[in-house]
């Protein structure tokens, strides 16, 4: 993969600022393209007043994937590949006026590879290192001539206590315990509604403490966006997530219920 990058150096082709607009005007400063690889490539758009809201990027008319956008930065990738030449990029986040703006985009081909270097200078001599661990045991000699019987030693000293002997068979099986108390389970239904999470994310419902989670169920305001529910930890507990589906909308919130139970 060649991830090389350069900095597109063109001039801003249109300021479209109209006097006494409501909105702050949206300018496009600097793109800077990296190359993924041959044709495909990454935008990474700076400038202000781009919005809170999910805005619409353009490469030579056709739209292009968003990886990240913010206020003042937007990181998109079109999904088709890109030869060298000029393109038009625009960058809208409403219909104001005020709210586009455009920015000649250049291309180029990539240059051949330079010449190896020359090597460097020789370093200064390093430190002495460390002492290395002790090498491995030698080979076993031969067995020399027997020697003159010895005189009797002293007695020895006690030797150490012996490995703790095989674990003996099974013993039989012991008279069955009294009942033990019956626990009952209650449960509760928590619900969470009113969130868009086209702007935060997820929908998240934890337990209280003592109490865990046994499932859950999600819902849309909008018949046309559907919902994805899922078990998992989020911010550090263990929840039911709910997350909107479907085509992009502001108005549109989810509904997440989860099923908390606890022992009495």
């Amino acid at each position: 993969m060649n991830l090389s990058r350069f900095v597109v150096l063109c001039g801003l082709l249109i300021g479209l600022t109209a006097p006494g607009a409501a909105n702050a005007q949206l300018d496009v400063f600097v793109v800077d393209v990296e190359v993924i690889s041959p044709g495909v490539h990454r935008f990474h758009i700076y400038g202000t007043n781009f919005g809170s809201a999910r805005p619409s990027v353009r490469i030579g008319g056709n739209s292009v994937r968003l990886n990240e956008y913010a206020s003042d930065y937007i990181s998109a990738e079109p999904l088709f590949s890109l030869p060298p030449g000029s393109y038009r990029l625009s960058v809208t986040s409403g219909s104001d006026s005020s709210q586009m703006d455009e920015f000649e985009v250049t291309l180029g081909v990539q240059g051949p590879k330079g010449d190896k270097g020359d090597p460097g200078a020789v370093g200064p001599k390093g430190d002495t290192g460390d002492t290395g661990p002790q090498g491995v045991q030698g080979i076993k000699g031969d067995t020399g001539a027997t020697g003159p019987k010895g005189d009797k030693g002293d007695t020895g000293a006690t030797g150490p206590k012996g490995d703790t002997g095989a674990t003996g068979p099974m013993g039989p099986q012991g008279h069955q315990g009294p009942a033990g108390p019956t626990r009952g389970i209650v449960c509760r239904e928590v619900s969470k509604g009113g969130v868009n999470t086209y702007t935060i994310g997820v929908s998240v419902v934890h337990c209280g403490p003592g109490e865990f989670l046994t499932g859950g169920a999600c819902s849309s305001t909008n018949n046309t966006i559907g919902t994805a529910g899922n078990l998992g930890v989020y911010n550090g507990a263990f929840g039911y997530t709910c997350a909107l589906r479907g085509p992009s909308s502001t108005t549109a919130t989810v509904l997440t219920n989860a099923i908390c139970c606890r022992y009495e």
